[in-house]
């Protein structure tokens, strides 16, 4: 009988459902300042055309864990990551900012309008300057 109840899905997990869903809808940015004054601005990629929602789910979830503050300890290296990653054309990295953005989910049914997405830079990188 397990086999048939475990292959229908009845024993997944309902705290989807529980008493206190999330509140809030958040991920994580990154903004890259450079020497000159301009930016860049990095969000997690999403879906590529063979494996689109593997990589977005996994951009997701890898979001989710890198903006709570038990990840101190990975910051530095992802904003260095992203320093080695983007394409900076001539530009000269001088700071990485890492972003939470977020939303407050408003009750199903709710007439109340949307709130705005809030922002707040949890963690800076500033980069050393070369020597000329």
């Amino acid at each position: 009988m397990e086999r048939y109840v475990n292959a229908t899905g009845l024993t997944q997990a309902w705290n989807v459902f529980a008493p206190d869903p999330k509140d809030e809808t958040g991920y994580l940015v990154a903004r890259i300042d450079y020497a000159d004054g301009s930016s860049l601005t990095w969000q997690p990629p999403r879906g590529g055309a063979l494996f689109g929602e593997y990589e977005t789910y996994h951009w997701a979830a890898e979001s989710s864990r890198l903006r709570q503050d038990g990840a101190r300890s990975q910051w530095v290296p992802f904003a260095t990551w992203l320093v080695k990653t983007q394409d900076h054309g001539d530009r000269l990295p001088a700071r990485v900012e890492l972003l939470r953005r977020s939303l407050a989910t408003r009750p199903p049914g709710s007439n109340l309008p949307p709130a705005p997405w809030q922002e707040c830079v949890f963690f800076t990188l500033d980069l050393p300057s070369p020597s000329r």
